[in-house]
């Protein structure tokens, strides 16, 4: 054994004159924390995390830039996290959802995703959305925790009867059963609740919706380098093959 240890000591010395790296180990990449709190379809599809957010973790790590490594969380926690100053990522928000001052507090990629929050109601009893006021005396499935653009005060007031429930699938077989006239939700969220569901037909959506907006990555300001790589990355994805392969993984593409 003293021979073979003496013969690779050799074998290195005399590949460090050629190149001096190729006998030290490589330093490991920085590992960038990235924050979910979406816990439904498209983004998490199982319990081991797989989906949206997992797979546009995987695109990031394949540039071997940084390790990005995804934490699914409540958004409960994610809010503590970010009131202590943790360092990382948000996938898929708009500042319009982190806070008072979201928007300078922390930086911002452009847009990934174009979405809107559509408004659902069943083909039975359709109701065609033309402002808040088109919902009064109306039921409607509010998802605890959610904020509803433009309905807030009728919904305090009772003008627009809300009911309470976890989740989209349970806003969606409300729709259907008829307890509930109508609802709404992002339309990146919607569409495969449908089909799980089976609900193809039995629903009807608004032309007009509730709003539109874009969907982005938050990045804490203490991660510039981190947020110029994002931010190069997201510039380039409508020319990135993996990203349009995502896209269509999960039916995204914009129609």
């Amino acid at each position: 054994m003293p021979f073979v240890k003496g013969f690779v000591a050799v074998i290195c010395m005399w590949a460090l004159q050629i190149n001096p790296a190729s006998c030290q180990q490589s330093n490991p990449l920085e590992t960038i924390q990235v924050w979910s709190y979406y816990e439904s379809l498209p983004f998490q599809t199982s319990e081991t995390g797989e989906g949206l957010s997992q797979d546009f973790v995987d695109l990031l790590n394949r540039q071997n830039e940084f390790q990005f490594k995804l934490e699914i969380i409540p958004r409960v926690r994610l809010d503590y996290y970010l009131s202590q100053k943790y360092k990382g990522l948000v996938l898929f928000v708009n500042w319009q959802w982190m806070g008072k001052e979201a928007k300078q507090g922390y930086l911002w990629s452009a847009p990934l995703l174009h979405d809107r929050n559509e408004v659902v109601s069943s083909v039975k009893n359709p109701v065609q959305y033309s402002g808040p006021n088109s919902l009064v005396g109306k039921s409607f499935a509010a998802i605890r925790g959610r904020k509803y653009t433009g309905l807030e005060k009728l919904l305090e007031q009772d003008k627009i009867h809300r009911q309470f429930v976890n989740n989209e699938g349970s806003a969606l077989l409300l729709i259907n059963s008829g307890r509930v006239q109508t609802t709404s939700m992002a339309r990146i969220l919607f569409l495969p609740h449908i089909q799980k569901l089976k609900l193809q037909g039995k629903v009807f959506v608004s032309d007009t919706p509730l709003f539109a907006f874009t969907r982005h990555i938050m990045t804490s300001r203490s991660l510039p380098k981190v947020h110029d790589f994002i931010q190069g990355m997201v510039k380039g994805l409508d020319q990135n093959p993996q990203w349009q392969a995502i896209l269509e993984k999960y039916d995204l593409h914009e129609k």
